[in-house]
C-alpha cells in the first residue's frame, strides 16, 4: 500500500500535546500506528532535546527530532545530525541588561538549559522536569548555543523585539514559540530549514512530508510540507502569514491524531 506521505513533521506543544502538555492515549496509538506502516515521524520543536526525552521514550517510535527551532537536528540514538549555532558574540550582545529590560535570559546550549534568573509563570506554562542553571550572562563566552530566548510580559518582548531587529537585522532569525517567550537562534535558522536538510539527506522531498504547527516558530516548516495543517488554537500571526492554510481541530481534542486515523485508513 502507497501511503499518502511518507514523513509526518509534528510540533510539541500546542500540536501534538494536550492542554496539560503531556501526550494522550489516543494519540500515541496513532502515532504508533503510522510508524507501524512505515511512515517516519519527524518531532520539531523548539524545546531542548533534553526536554523531549520523554516524549519520545513514550511514544516508542522510531524517528529523527528537531529541536530548538531547527538550530538541532538529532538522530534515534541522539546523534547530532545537523546543527547551527547562534555566533558567540551575538549571544554575548543579546543578553545585555539593556536589550533583555529585565526578561529571564535563557540559553540553551548542547547539553544544559542556563537562565540568568527564575521567574514564576503562568498556571499551565510548560513544564518539562529539566532543570535551568543559573549563569552570570556578563560571564558567559557564548559559545556552542543553539538558541536564546527572553521571557516576559508581551508587551517587555514587543520592546525587545524591535530593538533585535533593529540592530542584528538579518544576522539572526526569530519567533514567537509562546505569547510570552521570544526566541533567537543564528541567521536562516528554522524548523523549516532544517526539515528541508533531513529530507534531502534521505533522498526525499518537501512533498513526501505533510506537517502540523500552531505556532510563528512553525510557519517555515508549514510553508515547506508538501501538505500542512494549522491547528485550530493556532496564533492569528500564523493564520494571516498563511492565507488559505487547511486549519484542524484543537490539540486539546487531539484534532492531529484523528486527522492522522482518517488519512492513513488507521
Amino acid at each position: 500500500m502507497t501511503e499518502p506521505y511518507k514523513v509526518i513533521a509534528c510540533d510539541l506543544d500546542g500540536t501534538l500535546l494536550d492542554a496539560h502538555h503531556r501526550l494522550a492515549s489516543f494519540s500515541i496509538a496513532m502515532v504508533r500506528a503510522v510508524a507501524a506502516r512505515g511512515v517516519t515521524f519527524v518531532i520539531a520543536t523548539g524545546r531542548h532535546l533534553q526536554e523531549v526525552a520523554a516524549i519520545r521514550a513514550e511514544l516508542d517510535v522510531p524517528g529523527d527530532v528537531i529541536t530548538c527551532n531547527g538550530a538541532r537536528v538529532h538522530d534515534a540514538a541522539n546523534r547530532v545530525v545537523y546543527r547551527q549555532d547562534l555566533p558567540a558574540e551575538l549571544v554575548r550582545a543579546l543578553a545585555r541588561p539593556e536589550i533583555a529590560r529585565g526578561a529571564m535570559i535563557n540559553v540553551y546550549t548542547e547539553d544544559a538549559w542556563l537562565v540568568d534568573h527564575l521567574e514564576p509563570r503562568p498556571h499551565g506554562t510548560v513544564t518539562t522536569g529539566v532543570t535551568a542553571r543559573i549563569f552570570d550572562p556578563s560571564q558567559f563566552a557564548g559559545d556552542d548555543v543553539a538558541k536564546l530566548f527572553y521571557i516576559a510580559a508581551p508587551r517587555v518582548l514587543e520592546d525587545i523585539e524591535r530593538d533585535v531587529q533593529a540592530r542584528f537585522g538579518d544576522r539572526i532569525s526569530y519567533a514567537y514559540s509562546l505569547e510570552d517567550c521570544l526566541e533567537i537562534t543564528a541567521a536562516g535558522v528554522t524548523k523549516g530549514r532544517a526539515l528541508a536538510a533531513w529530507l534531502a539527506g534521505r533522498g526525499l522531498t518537501p512533498a513526501d512530508c505533510i506537517a502540523f504547527g500552531d505556532g510563528m516558530n512553525d510557519l517555515e516548516m508549514l510553508q515547506l510540507a508538501g501538505k500542512a495543517l494549522v491547528m485550530a488554537n493556532a496564533s492569528p500571526r500564523v493564520r494571516a502569514a498563511l492565507p488559505g492554510i487547511e486549519a484542524i481541530g484543537s490539540h486539546r481534542d487531539e484534532a492531529m491524531a484523528h486527522y492522522i486515523r482518517s488519512l492513513y485508513q488507521l
